[in-house]
């Protein structure tokens, strides 16, 4: 997951949707080919300690899940509010992400 302030986002829209974009590019390159990603993020990351067969292994498994859409990000906030880390609890996973990811099935 990945965070912005309302402050920063409001400040800088063409910036914040750039990288948006991009996000949203780089989750469909990994998914379309997720060894091709692997092999990429060796080299630009400059990783001489693994190797693309264990980054692809990383990448690839069944608990990983690369998605603009909030995952189980609502449990946690609720979870979060029971103990008293978060003060108000929110009503949907929704009052966590700004509108961008409201049309996506997350929860």
């Amino acid at each position: 997951m990945i965070a912005a302030s309302s402050k920063y986002r409001d400040a800088n829209p063409k910036s914040y949707k750039a990288f948006y974009d991009a996000l949203g590019e780089a989750i469909e390159a990994i998914n379309k080919d997720k060894r091709a990603a692997a092999k990429a993020y060796l080299e630009l990351a400059k990783d001489t300690k693994n190797s693309a067969d264990e980054i692809y292994a990383m990448i690839s498994a069944h608990d990983y899940a690369y998605t603009l859409a909030p995952q189980k990000v609502f449990k946690t906030a609720e979870f979060m509010n029971r103990i008293g880390t978060v003060k108000r609890k929110p009503a949907s996973w929704k009052d966590l992400f700004f509108p961008e990811v409201h049309a996506l099935q997350g929860d």
